[in-house]
Protein backbone atom coordinates (compact mmCIF):
# COMPACT_ATOMS: atom_id res chain seq x y z
CA UNK A 1 0.00 0.00 0.00
CA UNK A 2 1.10 3.45 -0.61
CA UNK A 3 1.96 5.80 2.16
CA UNK A 4 -0.84 8.21 1.15
CA UNK A 5 -3.51 5.49 1.45
CA UNK A 6 -2.23 4.62 4.92
CA UNK A 7 -2.38 8.31 5.91
CA UNK A 8 -5.93 8.56 4.52
CA UNK A 9 -6.98 5.45 6.44
CA UNK A 10 -5.37 6.81 9.60
CA UNK A 11 -7.18 10.13 9.10
CA UNK A 12 -10.50 8.34 8.68
CA UNK A 13 -9.83 6.22 11.77
CA UNK A 14 -9.09 9.37 13.78
CA UNK A 15 -12.31 10.94 12.54
CA UNK A 16 -14.28 7.78 13.41
CA UNK A 17 -12.64 7.65 16.81
CA UNK A 18 -13.66 11.28 17.44
CA UNK A 19 -17.23 10.57 16.37
CA UNK A 20 -17.41 7.50 18.62
CA UNK A 21 -16.08 9.61 21.50
CA UNK A 22 -18.76 12.22 20.84
CA UNK A 23 -21.43 9.49 20.80
CA UNK A 24 -20.15 8.11 24.09
CA UNK A 25 -20.25 11.58 25.65
CA UNK A 26 -23.79 12.07 24.38
CA UNK A 27 -24.80 8.69 25.75
CA UNK A 28 -23.40 9.60 29.19
CA UNK A 29 -25.37 12.84 29.10
CA UNK A 30 -28.55 10.98 28.13
CA UNK A 31 -28.04 8.50 30.97
CA UNK A 32 -27.63 11.40 33.37
CA UNK A 33 -30.77 13.09 32.03
CA UNK A 34 -32.80 9.86 32.30
CA UNK A 35 -31.54 9.36 35.85
CA UNK A 36 -32.59 12.92 36.74
CA UNK A 37 -36.00 12.35 35.17
CA UNK A 38 -36.46 9.13 37.13
CA UNK A 39 -35.55 10.90 40.38
CA UNK A 40 -37.96 13.74 39.57
CA UNK A 41 -40.72 11.30 38.73
CA UNK A 42 -40.19 9.43 42.00
CA UNK A 43 -40.34 12.69 43.98
CA UNK A 44 -43.53 13.67 42.14
CA UNK A 45 -45.15 10.27 42.70
CA UNK A 46 -44.25 10.36 46.39
CA UNK A 47 -45.61 13.88 46.78
CA UNK A 48 -48.83 13.01 44.99
CA UNK A 49 -49.30 9.85 47.07
CA UNK A 50 -48.79 11.80 50.28
CA UNK A 51 -51.18 14.56 49.25
CA UNK A 52 -53.82 12.11 48.06
CA UNK A 53 -53.58 10.13 51.29
CA UNK A 54 -53.96 13.35 53.32
CA UNK A 55 -56.95 14.46 51.27
CA UNK A 56 -58.64 11.07 51.49
CA UNK A 57 -58.08 11.13 55.24
CA UNK A 58 -59.63 14.59 55.45
CA UNK A 59 -62.62 13.46 53.38
CA UNK A 60 -63.07 10.42 55.62
CA UNK A 61 -62.93 12.59 58.75
CA UNK A 62 -65.48 15.00 57.28
CA UNK A 63 -67.74 12.08 56.38
CA UNK A 64 -67.55 10.75 59.94
CA UNK A 65 -68.46 14.17 61.37
CA UNK A 66 -71.35 14.47 58.91
CA UNK A 67 -72.59 10.98 59.81
CA UNK A 68 -72.41 11.81 63.53
CA UNK A 69 -74.36 15.03 62.98
CA UNK A 70 -76.94 13.17 60.91
CA UNK A 71 -77.34 10.54 63.65
CA UNK A 72 -77.92 13.28 66.26
CA UNK A 73 -80.51 14.95 64.02
CA UNK A 74 -82.30 11.62 63.54
CA UNK A 75 -82.36 11.03 67.32
CA UNK A 76 -83.83 14.49 67.89
CA UNK A 77 -86.40 13.88 65.16
CA UNK A 78 -87.42 10.59 66.78
CA UNK A 79 -87.73 12.36 70.12
CA UNK A 80 -89.90 15.08 68.56
CA UNK A 81 -92.13 12.44 66.94
CA UNK A 82 -92.58 10.69 70.28
CA UNK A 83 -93.42 13.98 72.00
CA UNK A 84 -95.94 14.99 69.33
CA UNK A 85 -97.46 11.52 69.44
CA UNK A 86 -97.91 11.83 73.18
CA UNK A 87 -99.49 15.28 72.77
CA UNK A 88 -101.84 13.98 70.08
CA UNK A 89 -102.99 11.20 72.41
CA UNK A 90 -103.73 13.77 75.11
CA UNK A 91 -105.74 15.95 72.76
CA UNK A 92 -107.97 13.19 71.41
Amino acid sequence: MSEQILKDILGELKALNQRVGNLEDGQKELKSDVSDLNKGQLRLETRMENEVIEKIGALFDTREVTNDNFAKIMEKLDSIEIDTGYLDSLLY
